[in-house]
């Protein structure tokens, strides 16, 4: 018997070894200086962040961070065995307080998307990812991740989460007094 595993979304984890404080720093200068964005979201409990407002890769003190992980990216990239030309990149900040989360989503206007957790506790709000293909309703007998139906990654600090852009995910809401930070990135790759 052959078993071939169809259109997978292959989510890769990576855990950054460095000091975070510089950048957290750096992210409290930002809140002060640069507007809110992402006025397209529907989430009626806005987020702070600066998707449309700053780019990240236009801040010197990310740099580190951000070529760190851009190199991951290229690595997810040549595991897949697709392009990893990176054309547009674009990074943005999300400092979630209490009670504010984030509706499900895409960026399928991008090519790979990543998240980054900077700060926040390890109770802070998980991301969630989901499958909303699945119109099959499965007995299942124990959740593994090629049959689950949602997927949720708990928050801990230096955590890099890299995913097709396509893939739809959200976080739960945020139950915790202090603010849970994250940066997204969206890359466009091309030949």
């Amino acid at each position: 018997m052959t078993e071939i595993i169809l259109f997978p979304k292959i989510i890769k984890f990576i855990q950054y070894k460095k000091d975070l404080k510089p950048f957290i720093k750096e992210v409290n200068l930002i809140k002060k200086k640069y507007p809110e964005g992402g006025h397209n979201w529907y989430d009626t409990n806005k987020v702070y962040n600066t998707n449309g407002t700053y780019n990240l890769y236009e801040n010197k003190k990310f740099k580190p961070l951000l070529k760190w992980i851009d190199n991951c990216v290229k690595e997810y990239c040549e595991k897949l065995q697709v392009h990893s030309n990176m054309y547009l990149k674009n990074a943005w900040l999300n400092i979630y307080k209490k009670n504010q989360g984030q509706e499900y989503h895409d960026h399928n206007t991008s090519s790979i998307s990543a998240i980054f957790f900077l700060k926040g506790s390890v109770k802070s709000a998980k991301v969630l990812f989901t499958d909303f293909n699945n119109k099959i309703n499965l007995k299942i007998k124990n959740y593994i991740d090629i049959n689950s139906t949602v997927w949720k990654v708990p928050f801990s600090e230096g955590t890099l989460i890299i995913f097709r852009a396509d893939t739809v995910h959200g976080v739960e809401q945020h139950l915790l007094n202090e603010e849970r930070i994250s940066i997204a990135i969206n890359y466009i790759i091309k030949k």
